[in-house]
């Protein structure tokens, strides 16, 4: 579900009002290539998340995306659309947890003696 929602998220970006409007509003920095490239790598993370090789990196660059956005639109940047902020702050955190399954680890699937 994860790898869905940031895949159409990151393709859902690609268009004028994201590139010339949201980005350079969100982050302060107007630049087409940075925002296309942002878009793209949204939708990239979210391709990522299925493949157990790669789900764990994607996990921490989204956590770090989702981090970024409420700098952005939280009381210590834009202040603006407060409803946003638990969604940020949630699905970092989700994502993690459900990519850091205790099933993946070595240590926790090696038996001691």
């Amino acid at each position: 579900m994860f790898a869905c929602t940031y895949f159409w998220s990151g393709l859902h970006k690609f268009n004028d009002e994201f590139v010339e409007s949201v980005f350079p509003w969100l982050t302060g920095f107007a630049s087409t290539p940075v925002a296309v490239a942002a878009a793209s790598f949204e939708t990239v993370l979210g391709a990522a998340l299925i493949w157990p090789r790669t789900a764990r990196a994607a996990a921490v660059a989204i956590a770090v995306m989702h981090l970024s956005i409420l700098g952005s639109l939280g009381p210590w940047g834009h202040d603006y659309n407060s409803v946003v902020w638990p969604w940020n702050a949630v699905s970092g955190i989700l994502v993690l947890v459900l990519s850091w399954r205790p099933e993946r680890l070595d240590w926790v699937s090696r038996p001691t003696m």
